[in-house]
């Protein structure tokens, strides 16, 4: 007998059977396999995302490491243009280029597209593809036109058929600076849009160095272009210039070398070179002209120095500001002549041994070979050796050699980036030094370091000797300095240790000290003026000694807008002196550099951590 159908009434719940134990069980496998299964597909899907993730993160560090090594072989051109290796410029130039599109290959593909938008990862891969692009930028637009001009500055020579400079080289380049901050610039705005605070440290590290590295070309860049077309015009690019260089004698020293011995008028048209003429004290003695002020100096300034530093010309460069020294120049050149000279040169037998490195040695027209080893032992020493007493005739022999060493020189044949590198080294040792008469060109000047004045700062200070025994025993001198601070007093220490080792007997008449008889002094003792100056605005206390050894000699006054003093000191043959100045200083600010004269050796300056 069938079964009753369900009540209408009843719930659909109740209107089948009840499970039986083994529909229980079928159900929980379903169950467990639906989880196992849903599991497995998650499992699945974290694991192509870990992949994809640690795929791009080799990847960006390969990417970077290409970067890199294309930095490294950027670094390595300019050596090769130095070194004139024009097949390593090329295969260098050729690895910046495989490496960074080789480092835009990896970051192109549709992997990096699709994870630039995840949260995590996305700045990261932002911060390498915007970097390699910058550096794609530089590669493509910078590189190319800044190899172009090394090369021209730096292979062959610049000669205009040897009698002078070809100036076709600068003009290209004025042509090309622009082109490469352009691609500088355009760079450094895609890399202003990178937040290194959001990326792993190593991205990070990689953005900060390429961003430093952009910075650090754009003041070189906003150089170049502002001091082109002034070096072209310096350059007679439109017109003929004439400067008067001067030779610094640091045998008889001076605050910014030594006594200029020998002067010549240095003519320049279109780049070509020529000496038109020779000078030393003795043309101005014939004129007349010595003896006398030759311009108003400030009375403050005149109680720093011996009364006959601004009536004679070889003491013009007593003072360590240069402009001044080149206007008391200026000033004499052109009463003697009736023409103002466009600038004033200055350069010390050093320098010249520097310049000879790059052009050579020069032979005299007796045969006698000048060369960066020995120009500085044979003009400061051998020639007064050589001719005794006759002092015009060592000062004639200087001027021969002077104007050899131009001859080569204004020829042109020597590489200019060398040449370029020797002349900064004399600037960087205060050796070189120029004024301009176009505020312009003195504005050149000035930002190569040319200037040969106290920073605009304030910060720096200075330590200076002038020969005041009328010698050329300063050959034989060699010095040191050393800067301390004391903060919580406000004042600065300045040390300046003097060694004298000139023989006592057997020097030359015309090296002797021509005071010092008089003064019951052997002539192989330096008197030395040693001239101290406070930072600007700040004041010399005190020095140590109190007094100088000829006391009647020491003073004090204002030179360049510092407050200085001059004390006295007596070397003798083989004895060293030290002498100590104390200044007030700006603790907040600290000292920046340290001025001292360019003697035979370089100064070495010690400035102590307590002063930074």
């Amino acid at each position: 007998m069938p079964a009753p159908a369900p009540s209408p009434s009843e719930p659909a719940t109740r209107r089948h059977a009840a499970p039986t134990w083994a529909d229980r069980r079928r159900r929980r496998r379903r169950r467990r396999l639906i989880v196992v299964g849903s599991a497995t597909v998650l499992l699945v899907a974290a694991g192509a995302v870990g992949v994809a993730a640690w795929t791009l993160w080799g990847e960006a560090r390969t990417a970077r490491d290409h970067l890199t090594a294309a930095r490294e072989a950027a670094g390595g051109i300019a050596a090769a243009v130095r070194d004139r290796d024009a097949d390593a410029v090329r295969a260098l130039t050729a690895q910046v280029s495989d490496q960074i599109r080789a480092a835009d290959d990896i970051v192109q593909g549709p992997l990096w597209e699709a994870a630039a938008n995840l949260p995590a990862v996305g700045p990261n891969i932002d911060a390498v593809q915007t970097m390699t692009g910058a550096a794609t930028v530089i590669d493509d637009k910078a590189l190319p036109a800044g190899v172009t001009l090394m090369t021209d500055l730096s292979t062959g020579s610049l000669s205009a058929d040897g009698a002078g400079i070809d100036l076709t080289p600068l003009r290209h380049a004025q042509d090309a600076v622009p082109v490469i901050s352009d691609a500088v610039d355009e760079a450094a705005d895609m890399m202003t849009g990178v937040d290194s605070t959001a990326v792993v440290p190593e991205i990070a590290d990689a953005v900060t160095s390429f961003s430093t590295l952009i910075g650090d070309l754009r003041p070189t860049l906003d150089d170049l272009s502002a001091s082109l077309p002034t070096l072209l015009d310096m350059a007679g690019a439109d017109g003929p210039r004439s400067y008067l260089v001067l030779f610094q004698n640091n045998a008889e020293v001076r605050a910014t070398g030594g006594n200029p011995a020998a002067m010549t008028l240095l003519r320049v048209d279109d780049g070509r070179l020529s000496l038109d003429e020779q000078a030393d004290s003795s043309t101005f003695y014939a004129a007349g002209l010595v003896g006398r002020d030759i311009l108003e100096i400030p009375a403050e300034t005149r109680a720093l120095y011996e009364r006959d530093t601004w009536q004679f010309p070889q003491n013009y460069t007593r003072t360590p500001d240069f402009p001044l020294t080149a206007h008391l120049f200026d000033a004499m050149w052109t009463e003697v002549t009736g023409s103002p000279v466009d600038g004033v040169v200055s350069l010390d037998p050093v320098a010249l041994s520097h310049i000879l490195e790059v052009t050579g040695p020069v032979t005299l027209d007796d045969g006698e070979v000048i060369s960066s080893d020995n120009v500085v032992t044979v003009l400061l020493r051998d020639a007064y050796v050589r001719f005794g007493a006759d002092g015009p005739a060592a000062d004639a022999y200087f001027q021969r050699v002077v104007r050899s060493i131009f001859a080569v020189l204004s020829k042109g044949q020597w590489a200019p980036i060398p040449m370029i590198e020797a002349l900064s080294r004399g600037v960087q040792e205060q050796r070189v030094m120029a004024w301009m008469r176009s505020e312009p060109e003195e504005q050149t000047i000035e930002r190569a370091g040319l200037a040969g004045t106290f920073a605009a700062d304030g910060r720096d200070l200075g330590v200076f000797v002038n020969d005041a025994s009328y010698s050329k025993l300063e050959y034989y001198l060699a010095s040191s300095v050393t800067v301390t601070c004391d903060a919580a007093a406000g004042t600065v220490q300045t040390s300046i240790a003097l060694t004298n080792s000139a023989p006592r007997d057997g020097l030359p008449p015309y090296t002797e000290g021509h005071r010092n008889r008089s003064m019951g002094l052997p002539t192989s003792t330096m008197l030395l003026d040693v001239l101290f100056f406070s930072p600007r605005g700040q004041t010399v206390l005190a020095t140590d000694p109190a007094q100088g050894d000829v006391p009647s000699w020491d003073r004090s006054g204002v030179d360049g807008g510092r407050d200085g003093r001059s004390v006295t000191v007596a070397v003798p043959a083989g004895g060293s002196t030290t002498v100590t100045a104390t200044s007030t200083y700006d603790p907040a600010a600290g000292i920046g550099s340290v001025r001292t004269t360019p003697g035979i050796a370089n100064t070495p300056v010690s400035v102590s951590e307590t002063c930074r």
